[in-house]
């Protein structure tokens, strides 16, 4: 029984490995065009029929996968560019799908961890273990993915840079320079930890905290994705009324920093934690409760 638990555990992170993998791999072959060309290729006759003579100067009929081939060929990959607008997406994406182990951490707290509970005099100090654990598990889980993703887009461009600085996190501590001169070193270790390992890592916390308080899982998934959307259309509201000080507000700007000119990167990562202290809240307050 605890053999099969084990491997049915394993199973949703090598799922969200992939999923994570296949949207930025879907993301790079937008930014090169493939999708646009595989439209091209089934509603334009003319382009079917003349593509392989103005590739290649001969006059043959293609296949889909020969055009495909040469537009990831023909591209000219620059490894900074890509790395932004290949992840883009997961600024929307990405609080959603983890906090679907929010709903795995639901089902074991409303079965396993009850029997738990009875021996142990902790509370507190044992949920919060089991929620750390969960919520590492999936930033790893992305991290690594995230990686894999890296070392594809560095091998195909062959380490060619865009030359601009796309993003602005750290850069206000680092420096401009540091970005030109470390750019692989940025977008894994300050970059791609922060945005890949820290918010999976919060916003796993919060979703597991929410499944000790909420009757169903539909309410803890609703709860996880309600807080980031919700204070991401609260900050775009008051980006009216405070200016530029509503993207610290705004929990979206870590994951898209490159849309603004200018981020203090120590206020924008305290307010990151916010997540952390309400899902230690709740835990604090969730053992109080059961004492009385």
């Amino acid at each position: 029984m605890m053999q099969k638990l084990k491997i049915k555990i394993d199973n949703k992170y090598i799922f969200l490995f992939f999923i994570f993998l296949l949207l930025a791999i879907l993301q790079a072959f937008q930014c090169c065009g493939v999708f646009d060309a595989i439209l091209s290729y089934f509603i334009e006759p003319g382009y079917r029929e003349n593509y392989a003579l103005v590739a290649w100067g001969i006059d043959r009929d293609v296949n889909l996968f020969e055009v495909i081939v040469d537009f990831i060929h023909n591209y000219k990959w620059e490894f900074d560019y890509m790395m932004i607008f290949s992840t883009n997406l997961f600024q929307i994406l990405l609080p959603c799908l983890v906090s679907v182990f929010g709903l795995f951490f639901y089902e074991k707290y409303t079965t396993i961890y009850q029997s738990s509970f009875y021996r142990t005099i902790h509370y507190k100090k044992y949920m919060l273990k089991q929620i750390i654990k969960e919520s590492t598990h999936v930033a790893i889980t992305i991290f690594l993915s995230y990686f894999t993703f890296y070392v594809m887009l560095l091998l195909i461009s062959r380490g060619n840079m865009f030359g601009d600085v796309g993003r602005q996190l750290f850069i206000d501590i680092v420096g401009v320079n540091f970005y030109y001169n470390h750019t692989l070193f940025y977008y894994l270790f300050l970059d791609g930890a922060v945005r890949f390992f820290l918010v999976p890592f919060i916003y796993t916390f919060l979703s597991c905290a929410f499944a000790t308080i909420f009757t169903s899982p539909k309410k803890v998934f609703l709860m996880a994705n309600g807080y980031y959307y919700g204070l991401c259309m609260i900050g775009a509201v008051l980006s009216n009324v405070i200016g530029t000080a509503s993207i610290y507000i705004n929990p979206s700007t870590i994951m898209a920093s490159g849309a603004y000119n200018t981020i203090y990167t120590i206020p924008l990562l305290c307010m990151q934690l916010l997540p952390i202290i309400i899902g230690y809240c709740i835990i604090s307050l969730k053992e109080k409760k059961m004492e009385i």
